[in-house]
């Protein structure tokens, strides 16, 4: 089953957050360390140390460029957990509104299965236009958990809760690599898909770029499987443990879409619980998307869920 984009998610997602891709998609119809690196940073024009034998020329990519990426490679492969608070932001041009969301990121991998739960707390819509306008904080819990097979979004507004299988079989973080799986995930970056899909830029620190973060300029190139989604993405990662920070990507209908993750804690153990969502009783509404696979003639009606299907 294809799963378009609208977050995160997929901020890569960069998200890819995340684009948050399925959450971002679901949500705006609602209404450590492995090298240690200096705290300045670092530019395509300042001296940097190669941290693999990687010829950049071969790469045309610069070192510090380079550097930035094998390292970026390195911890998202050594993280085993990612928890911290989410600031999910979404502008829409064409009708100058701007939808603004609090939330916390709970991601667990390991070499069998890959979790997440993206939560949020509240919602806040504004007109870009009217300054003198005070928008109202709506307060209500949604959660878009994916298990490793099914993805839940439960919407305690409306009373909702979608259950849509993703996999047959248990999902781990070589699946949600950049440009493959149903959405990409920030934690599952390889320098060779970042070349590979992107014209890639290492930018200078601006005075609103999150403290202490390396900008990267990531350009889809036109055959990459980004190239009908975004124009452009623009990923902050930590200088110091080259983490996620921020993830901003803007597509082709005039959307922004920027995520920023702080209180970081990478590493750290997540209960069980945390990706469980509370049950619904008979007054919530449920709809269950069963995988239909591939083929020629029209999928039967009968066809049997997965073994953990809801």
């Amino acid at each position: 089953m294809k799963i378009t984009t609208c977050f995160v998610i997929t901020a890569l997602s960069a998200g890819f957050l995340i684009n948050l891709a399925y959450a971002q998609c679901c949500l705006a119809d609602e209404s450590q360390p492995v090298v240690s690196q200096s705290s300045d940073s670092q530019t395509e024009d300042s001296p940097a140390k190669q941290t693999d034998t990687q010829d950049p020329e071969k790469a045309k990519i610069s070192p510090q460029l380079n550097n930035l990426l094998n390292n970026l490679e390195k911890t998202g492969a050594k993280l085993k957990s990612f928890q911290a608070k989410m600031l999910f932001t979404q502008q829409q041009l064409l009708i100058d509104t701007e939808m603004i969301r609090n939330g916390k990121l709970y991601y667990h991998t390991d070499k069998e299965n890959l979790r997440f739960r993206i939560h949020f707390s509240d919602w806040l819509q504004r007109d870009l236009e009217d300054d003198e306008q005070i928008p109202q904080i709506v307060r209500f819990n949604e959660d878009v958990v994916f298990d490793g097979l099914w993805v839940t979004r439960r919407n305690e507004r409306n009373k909702t809760i979608q259950k849509i299988e993703i996999s047959r079989t248990r999902q781990n973080q070589e699946q949600f690599r950049l440009g493959k799986g149903p959405f990409p995930l920030p934690f599952a970056i390889r320098k060779a898909d970042v070349l590979k899909e992107f014209d890639t830029k290492l930018l200078r620190a601006e005075p609103n770029d999150p403290a202490g973060t390396s900008h990267l300029l990531l350009n889809p190139k036109s055959k990459s499987s980004f190239a009908d989604k975004y124009l452009r993405m623009d990923l902050w990662i930590g200088q110091k443990d080259f983490l996620p920070r921020q993830i901003r990507y803007e597509t082709d209908d005039a959307e922004i879409t920027t995520v920023t993750w702080s209180e970081i804690q990478a590493d750290k153990p997540i209960p069980d619980a945390v990706f469980k969502l509370e049950p619904a009783d008979s007054s919530w509404n449920t709809e269950v998307t069963f995988l239909k696979e591939p083929t020629s003639k029209e999928p039967s009606s009968k066809e049997p869920p997965s073994k953990d299907s809801p």
